[in-house]
């Protein structure tokens, strides 16, 4: 578990937004990730774990209307 942010207002949304999406990431790695590759649109090599942790973060980001967008290097 991971401890609940003390905020109020708004920005207590995003960081909670923010947790429960590490919260599901982690797990969700898994070894046959690891030696995954694949190709991204730009011709980045990329490992599969790294694309299904930002399709995880990027569901939970956008459940959220105070977050307009976000970049993944």
């Amino acid at each position: 578990n991971y401890p609940k942010p003390e905020l109020g207002g708004p920005e207590a949304s995003v960081i909670q937004t923010i947790l429960d999406a590490t919260a599901e990431v982690a797990p969700s790695l898994d070894i046959r990730y690891h030696s995954s590759l694949i190709t991204n649109k730009f011709g980045d090599t990329q490992l599969q774990q790294d694309v299904h942790a930002d399709e995880i973060i990027e569901r939970h980001l956008k459940k959220n209307p105070l977050i307009k967008g976000f970049a993944s290097e």
